[in-house]
């Protein structure tokens, strides 16, 4: 895709993706949309059968789609590719909306004079970073972001405005922040004591410590540890609004899906899927490959891969039974109190 500015032609298109064009080349590529949405000038995906019957609705447009679903007389332009969503991403990344237009370091950041920034990183106004922190070649920091002392970032991170990394943390290559997350905040690790009434908080001195290719959505937060580091894998993707606590580990590949929650200690093995709202207690193993359904939390180690509902998680085979069992409970109760009442008038006649 380097070197193709839109808008563009399908001809244009199908060189720059290595497509088999099927109709006009000069067709006009100016506009992403929707497939039933797609008029003059628009680039949409077909990547299904059931989606068909769209097409003859589509007033116009290019149409990214499989050698199998390319019908026999249309009237759009086709792109033939073996993987219509995968080149449909790429396409789509020349669309995106830049995290800053800042070009440089804005005259309204402030950069401790130890830190060391590559001469391409680009730092929106009234952003703040810290002495001794180092910043590699490609990276995009936003406006009003916080980089604490000593972070580290690698190449071609994109750190989304109101972010804060707090001091100590690293990050590697290629990796995402959104808005509003923070990351290496004091993790909540608490103890009793004979000489105090409260809980009493134990400092926390560890750090974080995110892998290449992470995706880190809106107003997350991710502890860092008590001693030594909660980890992110190579990977990993997490949605928005979830709460990961001191020294967890995520394996590689993992998908956190929004407003999960996931206690101290755990570690979450690689290829996991959890759904929105699920999560795990302190100090739980997950093993690799599995997925815990919405609203599952997984309250003792879960050690077989496969799919898991219901709190605590149950292998989705027995939450199943379990489900409709619960839901015959009020036909059940009838039935019991009648065989009571039975029983209570075979008593009284005897």
């Amino acid at each position: 895709m380097e070197g193709l500015d839109f808008p563009t032609t399908a001809g244009e298109l199908s060189r720059s993706l290595g497509a088999k064009l099927i109709g006009d080349s000069s067709c006009p590529v100016e506009r992403l949309s929707p497939l039933d949405r797609s008029s003059h000038g628009d680039l949409s995906y077909l990547n299904s059968r059931k989606l068909l019957n769209l097409l003859p609705k589509v007033a116009g447009g290019v149409v990214l789609t499989r050698e199998e679903l390319v019908p026999e007389k249309s009237p759009l332009t086709f792109l033939v590719v073996a993987d219509p969503q995968w080149e449909f991403s790429k396409v789509t990344a020349q669309f995106r909306f830049p995290i800053s237009s800042q070009n440089g370091i804005s005259d309204q950041a402030v950069v401790h004079p130890s830190a060391n920034l590559a001469p391409d990183v680009s730092v929106g106004p009234f952003t703040v970073i810290g002495s001794g922190a180092t910043i590699a070649k490609g990276t995009v920091i936003g406006s009003h972001v916080c980089i604490g002392d000593n972070v580290s970032i690698g190449e071609r991170c994109e750190i989304h405005p109101r972010v804060q990394l707090m001091a100590g943390i690293t990050l590697g290559n290629r990796i995402k922040v959104f808005s509003g997350s923070v990351l290496g905040s004091d993790g909540f690790g608490l103890f009793g004591h004979e000489s105090s009434d409260i809980p009493l908080e134990m400092p926390q001195v560890g750090t974080v410590v995110i892998e290449d290719d992470v995706r880190i959505g809106v107003n997350c937060t991710i502890a860092r540890a008590t001693l030594g580091e909660t980890r992110i894998g190579r990977g990993v993707k997490i949605d928005d609004q979830v709460h990961i606590a001191h020294n967890v580990v995520i394996g590689a590949s993992s998908v956190i899906c929004a407003q999960v929650g996931i206690a101290g200690s755990s570690r979450i093995g690689e290829g996991c899927v959890l759904l929105g709202r699920a999560g795990a207690g302190d100090n739980v193993t997950v093993a690799n490959g599995v997925t815990l359904g919405a609203c599952t939390v997984a309250l003792s180690n879960v050690t077989k891969p496969g799919s898991y509902f219901l709190t605590p998680a149950a292998p989705s085979k027995q939450a199943t039974s379990m489900v409709r069992y619960m839901r015959r409970l009020p036909e059940i109760w009838q039935r019991l109190l009648k065989l009571e009442a039975r029983l209570e008038r075979s008593e009284t006649t005897t």
